[in-house]
């Protein structure tokens, strides 16, 4: 009787991580992985039927980028967000499917510009309310190895995208309608997150109350946030003109619809597999790995400029994504001495910088020039070093003290 109820404990728990981590992984891929995201594919439509430049396009990324910025540091200035989680984070989710769909009524760039800005604010604070309440429930369920299960909500939020877009713009609907589709496929992924996403008043301090190393120096720190800050130069520029870039290379038709889900559907699976390998190699060298992995699939994607290239790059980027985003604001919290809300600030503030320079640089050197390729140059060069930054260099000094 007693093995019966161990049983029936047993799968009790299980059946409540599996919903966290549904909950979870949908709140994602419709705050960021639809949110977010979505204006990939959508931007070659958009830019052709509104007659945007590559500029504008790029403007609008930023500001989205900026609203991510200020949206991942109000949980710090506003404690009442940290007290009343659940609220918050369906507030926050809310308003960012309000948000999606607000980009279909849309025509002006002063009016689109606003919508980017608050969805950007508002997929900041779903994805750091939402981590706050799922690392604490794990962590209740002894179930730590599915913490980081909801970023997989970045590659379905893609992959659904990278679907219901091309598909859309086949049956006649253009750009605002694709974007009102949008909305509507996430009010029906929000269904199971209403109901499974739990309740949580714990403080958002203690996400991070467990993870603290003695590897802390500020050189060790200020390379992370100096890396976490060039992968988001590196990952968004190509992130962001991807699909306009395969959509001029008109030799392959319709494939080039799918380039974008080729990243989804790599994006998917990969954190549990960079999370495997940090507990074999260490974060900091997971993190490394990841970033070159990334800026090779970009090399390849736009140096070779093939169909072959183009897929299997995107699949090499999509999969390095997810894992360095994971991996990036714990490894930067073991290095970091001080105080870890400071911790987090200052990562944010690098990441952000980098996604809200990005594009609008790359938008206006894609004007400039009239191609592609540089722009792409960039987010290679940017991922590369990326890469190299993340190697803790305490490492080095522990294995130059041992020769």
């Amino acid at each position: 009787m007693f093995s019966d109820m161990m049983v029936g404990q047993k799968m009790s728990s299980i059946s409540i991580t599996v919903k966290l981590g549904l909950a979870g992984t949908l709140a994602v891929a419709i705050a960021i992985g639809i949110g977010r995201f979505a204006y990939t594919p959508i931007l070659p439509y958009m830019q052709s039927e509104l007659g945007l430049s590559s500029t504008q396009l790029g403007a609008l990324a930023s500001w989205n980028f900026f609203g991510y910025l200020i949206g991942s540091l109000t949980p710090l200035l506003i404690p009442v967000i940290q007290i009343k989680q659940r609220r918050s984070f369906f507030i926050a989710l809310s308003t960012s499917i309000i948000t999606t769909g607000l980009m279909g009524v849309s025509y002006n760039l002063i009016s689109l510009t606003i919508i980017r800005f608050i969805a950007g604010v508002s997929s900041a604070l779903t994805l750091i309310i939402g981590t706050g309440i799922l690392f604490k429930k794990f962590e209740v369920l002894e179930s730590s190895r599915f913490k980081l299960s909801h970023f997989c909500g970045f590659g379905v939020g893609i992959v659904i995208s990278a679907i219901a877009v091309p598909t859309a713009s086949k049956f006649g609907f253009n750009w605002s309608s694709q974007w009102l589709i949008m909305a509507l496929i996430c009010c029906c992924l929000a269904i199971p997150v209403l109901f499974f996403m739990p309740a949580d008043s714990s403080k958002l301090e203690t996400v991070v109350e467990t993870i603290i190393s003695t590897d802390h120096s500020s050189l060790s720190f200020s390379l992370v946030a100096i890396g976490y800050g060039l992968f988001g130069i590196g990952y968004i520029i190509f992130g962001t003109f991807i699909s306009a870039m395969s959509t001029e290379m008109s030799q392959w038709g319709l494939l080039n619809d799918y380039v974008w889900l080729t990243v989804g559907i790599s994006a998917t699976p990969s954190v549990f597999i960079w999370q495997k390998l940090s507990d074999v190699i260490g974060k900091d060298l997971s993190l490394s790995f990841a970033c070159l992995l990334s800026a090779f699939g970009v090399f390849c994607a736009v140096q070779f400029a093939t169909f072959n290239t183009l897929i299997f790059g995107c699949a090499l980027f999509g999969c390095g994504m997810p894992g360095i985003v994971a991996l990036a604001l714990l490894e930067g919290k073991n290095r970091y001495s001080g105080s870890l809300t400071s911790a987090v600030a200052i990562l944010t503030l690098s990441f952000s910088f980098g996604q809200m320079l990005g594009p609008f640089l790359a938008g206006i050197l894609i004007d400039r020039i009239g191609n592609y390729y540089f722009a792409m140059q960039i987010s290679v060069v940017c991922l590369f070093f990326s890469g190299v930054f993340m190697v803790n260099p305490q490492r080095l000094l522990r294995l130059l003290k041992n020769k």
